[in-house]
């Protein structure tokens, strides 16, 4: 989740996204499949992909949804120092659907 606010604080200039604040809305990221890509050095690699579900909701009343967002298949084109292993190339993905 810190890659998904650091692409989506990254974008933003009027609004900050934190978590564990209590504020009048929440955003709810629902992960609905996500590849993990590969790594193979030299030979090359593939970045992971994120398909997720976003809703902003009234937080002292979740079931009121105020919008709702799709991602779908979001790549992971931000390289970070974990690259390598499936966990730095998902939080890449996570990143750029923030931005996005």
């Amino acid at each position: 989740m810190n890659y998904f606010l650091k692409g989506i604080n990254g974008k933003s200039k009027k609004v900050i996204f934190k978590k564990d604040v209590q504020t009048k809305y929440t955003l709810i990221v629902d992960a609905k499949w996500i590849y993990a890509g590969w790594y193979g050095g030299m030979i090359g690699s593939q970045e992971a992909k994120l398909t997720a579900d976003m809703k902003f909701v009234e937080t002292d009343n979740p079931s009121k949804e105020v919008m709702k967002l799709k991602a779908d298949k979001i790549g992971g084109k931000q390289m970070n120092q974990q690259f390598a292993w499936e966990y730095g190339r998902i939080a890449a993905a996570y990143e750029v659907t923030g931005k996005n």
